[in-house]
């Protein structure tokens, strides 16, 4: 079969790894990398038997050219390290040993490199882990593998913030499903859903003229055209909604901690700085000023919510979906309208849709003094996320939440 024409970059101080990936490919497509790996020997030719006599012939072609093939990609310099051998493993080996020593200097430096990868901005997600991976193998070859648990950590480390749903989803998962592939596997198909979100709203545009269309009035030339994507519609039209239902609290499925935009219905406060909110959809961000506790009265059930973020340019008040679902409540929702569940059945409120969103309406008992001696107390614990080193600010993906 006549060979492939590669394009492959000499070694040289700088390139080793991407050169071993390119050359074992090569040596691949000529059928000599099994006797480079030492998988393959010489066939034993017996007396007077010509098949297992072709047979070496066509071994030794392959073993020669195994040697060649490393020899002629080699720069001139690390050619001298080689020169004088004709074996193709015994060269691999020796031009392994002067560009990748076993040392706890190297093993050191590839940790370094491996926990200071970073993922670049429009940098596919495919691409960032095949770095990693890179790196991985090395260190498992140097005999330092790395743990199933840093492994997932680097890969989600620098992900945007976009992906923090899917990230605290993965972080629930049993350790048996915690591996490096699987976790790749779930943010891929995170990054092509949110990918397909995008295009989808990008804005429409018309050719000037085009008979095909219908015909619209025309708009004076001191007007300002419109805009907005089709997400930006969909969440301004819902922004609109929440604001005819005053004092209630949005039941959100997407929300990863509670969210209260009125300062006076906290019995407990602490400031926060340089924390902020950031819009699911587009990105938007909203500036946290603080946490605290939250009381509700809903009927007889008297439920404290802490660490509830203090979002003021927020319009309305939202009840984290996950976090009743980490401290053990359920759902079961018909008919416009969703039943929320303690731990052990009995019914903690409902929440009845409004205008295309869930509303519950509380009382606050810290701050009407009602009377809640015959209440059933429950406390729901949100989660606010706390950065990694280097992460920078707190953010919390909301679905529908835009700066005003």
């Amino acid at each position: 079969m006549e060979s492939m024409n590669f394009l492959i970059k000499p070694l040289d101080n700088t390139n080793y790894a991407t050169w071993c990936s390119d050359i074992k490919v090569l040596l691949l497509e000529r059928d000599c990398w099994d006797i480079v790996a030492e998988r393959e020997a010489a066939p034993v030719v017996k007396g007077g038997d010509e098949i297992d006599a072709r047979k070496l012939k066509e071994f030794n072609l392959r073993f020669n050219r195994a040697y060649t093939t490393i020899y002629m990609n080699a720069s001139p310099q690390y050619r001298t390290i080689i020169e004088g051998l004709t074996n193709g493993a015994e060269a691999w080996k020796k031009l392994k040993i002067h560009c990748q020593p076993g040392s706890r200097a190297r093993v050191m430096a590839l940790k370094h490199e491996f926990f200071s990868t970073v993922i670049e901005p429009d940098e596919n997600i495919g691409l960032y882990a095949s770095k990693l991976s890179r790196i991985i193998e090395q260190l498992r070859e140097a005999g330092h593998p790395v743990e199933d648990l840093d492994q997932c950590f680097q890969l989600m480390r620098y992900l945007p913030t976009e992906y923090e749903n899917i990230i605290q989803t993965v972080y629930r998962w049993e350790d048996k499903d915690f591996k490096f592939p699987n976790v790749l596997e779930e943010i891929l198909a995170e990054e092509a859903r949110l990918r397909q979100r995008r295009s989808s709203s990008k804005e429409t545009k018309f050719k000037r003229g085009n008979p095909k269309q219908p015909s619209r009035k025309k708009v004076s030339q001191d007007s300002v055209p419109n805009r907005h994507t089709s997400s930006e519609v969909r969440t301004n039209y819902l922004l609109e909604a929440v604001s005819s239902s005053e004092g209630g609290w949005i039941l959100d499925s997407a929300a990863t901690t509670h969210f209260c935009c009125d300062k006076d219905l906290f019995s407990k406060f602490e400031p926060v700085n340089n924390q902020t909110l950031v819009g699911a959809v587009d990105n938007i961000t909203t500036p946290i000023k603080g946490k605290g506790t939250v009381h509700l009265k809903i009927g007889n059930v008297q439920i404290k919510l802490s660490n509830v973020a203090y979002a003021p340019e927020l319009r309305k008040n939202l009840l984290s979906g996950p976090c009743f679902d980490k401290n053990g409540a359920s759902f079961k929702g018909s008919k416009g309208k969703i039943n929320v569940f303690h731990s052990n059945n009995e019914l903690l409120f409902t929440v009845k849709l409004i205008n295309g969103l869930y509303y519950v309406f509380p009382e606050y008992p810290c701050v009407s003094k009602c009377n809640v001696q015959n209440s059933k107390s429950v406390n729901i614990y949100g989660s606010i996320l706390v950065p990694a080193v280097g992460l920078g600010d707190v953010t919390f993906p909301v679905v529908n939440v835009r700066k005003k």
